[in-house]
């Protein structure tokens, strides 16, 4: 029995190594985009489901993403995606870069920002966003901005 014990532990020890494709995160959830010229690359994804309805014939879900450079806070998007019958649409958009919010003047401004979902089913969408984002509680074309250039994201849901 003593000469089998030192077999087994070698075994137990080879069979919990991790391998080579071990990677941490293996979700391919991703928002990158530059903030005045400086490129962001945004893979640790948060997305909390919730679903409600008005009515038995109007169903719709609602997920709340937020995206950082990991358990940095100071970096991070914040947005929802709204999931109806006949439409998808995101809103309430914000970039937070070193703790200072900027957002949309509205819910999505159409004059200032742009954001198109390109793709999506249940399980994903994928799109693209780029304007003007301004400091959080500070909406009048004064305010200090951002401006975002080809930004793009696939979430997972």
């Amino acid at each position: 029995m003593k000469k089998i014990l030192p077999f087994f532990v070698i075994i137990l020890m080879l069979s919990t190594a991790c391998s080579k494709d071990d990677s941490g995160d293996s979700s391919s959830s991703y928002v990158k985009f530059k903030i005045n010229g400086t490129s962001k690359n945004f893979k640790h994804v948060e997305s909390v489901k919730s679903e409600s309805s008005e009515s038995d014939s109007n169903t719709w879900l609602q997920y709340s993403i937020t995206t950082s450079e990991g358990a940095n806070r100071l970096n991070q998007v914040d947005f929802s995606y709204t999931v109806i019958p006949q439409n998808n649409y995101i809103g309430d958009f914000s970039i937070t870069i070193e703790g200072i919010t900027y957002e949309t003047m509205g819910s999505v401004d159409p004059l200032n920002f742009t954001i198109e979902i390109s793709e999506s089913n249940k399980d994903f969408i994928k799109g693209y966003f780029a304007g003007k984002l301004y400091i959080k509680n500070y909406k009048n074309e004064d305010s200090e901005s951002v401006t975002i250039e080809q930004g793009t994201f696939e979430i997972q849901l």
